[in-house]
């Protein structure tokens, strides 16, 4: 009964089951080293991680991002919100800025 119970649902072999836990074991485990070597980020730095070309975006907590604690309020959500967004819409446009500096440089040679 418990075989067939298992096929109905889409359930998998024993064999399967130990594999998926084993690959999720390992990311938890990549997960949490990597949350450990970025702990010791500023809010700038955390966001020039998020947003640099090739970034895998795998621990990307709303929280962890803002740097406020789970239990904020709306208001001090909000808040950081603001104050993280502000400093990357200025990041952005220094980027930008840099990048048709550079553009123009060598369309001009």
């Amino acid at each position: 009964m418990a075989a067939q119970s298992g096929a109905a649902t889409g359930g998998s072999s024993p064999g399967t089951d130990r594999i998926g836990e084993e690959a999720f074991k390992v990311f938890l485990t990549e997960v949490k080293q990597i949350e450990k070597r970025d702990s010791v980020l500023t809010p700038k730095q955390q966001i020039e991680r998020l947003t640099r070309p090739g970034s895998t975006y795998i621990n990307l907590n709303p929280f962890e991002v803002l740097q406020v604690d789970p239990e904020a309020t709306d208001e001090e959500l909000k808040k950081r919100f603001r104050q993280v967004e502000t400093s990357l819409f200025a990041m952005l446009q220094a980027k930008i800025a840099t990048d048709l500096r550079y553009s123009r440089l060598h369309l001009s040679e």
